[in-house]
């Protein structure tokens, strides 16, 4: 990945040096050449008005007044040619004898000027600008002012190669600049890779750390929370285990301790072996319901809970969990109350009152001797809200946003899985409404389950 990284920095960097450099060696050379262009021009342009403003003294002959042309006309750097109207040279600054003719486009006989870049018969490059001379309006000959570039192409290479090294010094100190910045990227990535391959394997006493504030920060942040996450849903699968051995097996003592007892009824009384046989009955309904439980937590998990609604009265359906939980409400002097008005519902009648019947169990079982339950029901336009509230022992602040998860028990002192109200929970939000739980240690707790409902 490194070297991607510093392949792609490097083919980065030098498209940049190389555009900047094409750039700049044609900015140059455009300044320079247009530098001298113009400067010609300007002076040719001068000398045709001055020639225009005096041509009656050198009326028709040009050859006759060469010499005083080339004389006014001269340019210094320059070699100025004049040239007849058929583009034969006339005469030169340079005082060579020059034998050429020039062949004249049609757009300069017309009055036009002309520049081009020539090379001479010593491989020199040479500007030539040809201004054409009137009389009548009729051109009678030309101006043609050669200079030579091979000085400024030397001052342009220069410049050229200056850049070019100056560039490549930049080129690489932007290499080591990426190389570093690789390093400092890669880093921290590396580290990541490092701590979470040992997480994939099960190892998550290890932590990455990081106080970097950008992606990279919340990436380890986020697998720091995911490692704390499974290390905490390991603990509590684990407690799950222990306290599913634990309630599976108190039962199975009873049934088991009572079937040998059984074995040998002689020896008991009608009184003893009917007791023996109650207990072994309400062990094996004990056993049943946390089977049941387990299936329910099972497919929740699978998400293969099947929802069979049907029209019916919440209101009765409450009362009736109610009734069911008096008698053992009175065992522990609890008063457990209910109100509420005809509300009927559609939905699953047995998961909701699988749902009532686990919080009502849970709000008998926290509350001490002579407490207060109160469980009621309230009609809204669109929803139904069943609120049971008790003065138990309430729930700390700490433990209120996990006991919907799985396996999770607030009160590790009391006997239980922890699936019981993550099962309500799920089973309510199947039915589209929520769980509000709102509690304060001493004081007692309130929980709120808020459906949508349809009324017939």
């Amino acid at each position: 990945m490194r070297r991607r990284i510093l392949l792609y920095f490097m083919s980065v960097i030098l498209l940049i040096v190389i555009l900047f450099q094409a750039i700049f060696t044609f900015a140059i050379y455009h300044y320079y050449y247009g530098n001298i262009e113009e400067t010609i021009r300007q002076h040719a342009q001068t000398s045709r008005s001055f020639f225009d403003q005096y041509h009656p003294l050198y009326t028709f002959d040009l050859k006759e007044y060469s010499s005083e042309i080339i004389h006014s006309f001269q340019m210094p750097g320059t070699n100025l040619l004049l040239l007849n109207s058929r583009g034969e040279v006339v005469q030169s600054s340079s005082g060579l004898a020059v034998e050429k003719k020039v062949n004249i486009p049609t757009f300069l006989k017309e009055g036009g000027t002309l520049k081009d870049i020539v090379y001479s018969p010593l491989g020199e490059k040479v500007m030539t600008f040809y201004q054409p001379l009137f009389h009548q309006d009729q051109v009678i000959g030309y101006l043609c002012y050669e200079t030579s570039l091979t000085d400024i192409d030397k001052m342009i290479l220069r410049f050229t190669i200056i850049t070019l090294v100056l560039n490549l010094i930049i080129a690489s100190a932007a290499f080591i600049l990426s190389w570093r910045l690789s390093n400092s990227f890669l880093k921290p990535i590396q580290h990541i890779i490092s701590i979470s391959s040992k997480m994939a394997k099960g190892q998550f006493q290890n932590r990455i750390e990081t106080k970097s504030p950008d992606e990279l920060g919340h990436l380890a942040l986020t697998l720091n929370y995911m490692a704390d996450e499974i290390q905490e849903n390991e603990r509590l699968k684990n407690e799950f285990i222990s306290s599913i051995s634990h309630e599976l097996r108190t039962p199975l003592t009873g049934i088991k301790g009572w079937a040998e007892t059984l074995k040998d009824p002689d020896y008991l009384s009608k009184d003893e072996i009917a007791q023996g046989m109650g207990i072994i009955s309400s062990e094996t309904d004990r056993l049943i319901h946390l089977v049941e439980d387990l299936l329910d937590f099972s497919r929740l998990q699978a998400n293969r809970i099947t929802l069979f609604k049907h029209t019916f009265d919440l209101n009765e359906l409450l009362e009736e969990i109610v009734f069911h939980w008096k008698i053992k409400a009175q065992e522990k002097q609890i008063s457990l109350t209910y109100s509420g008005d005809c509300a009927v519902f559609w939905g699953d009648e047995n998961r909701l009152k699988q749902v009532f019947l686990n919080i009502i169990d849970n709000a008998v079982k926290y509350t001490g001797t002579k407490g207060e339950v109160k469980v009621s029901l309230q009609k809204f336009k669109k929803a139904v809200s069943v609120k049971i509230c008790d003065n138990g022992q309430g729930i700390s602040e700490e433990h209120i946003p996990h006991i919907s998860k799985t396996f999770y028990q607030a009160d590790i002192k009391h006997n239980g899985a922890g699936i019981g109200l993550a099962i309500a929970y799920n089973i309510v939000a199947l039915h589209g409404g929520k769980i509000d739980v709102n509690s304060e240690e001493g004081i007692g707790t309130e929980v709120v389950v808020i459906l949508p409902f349809l009324e017939a």
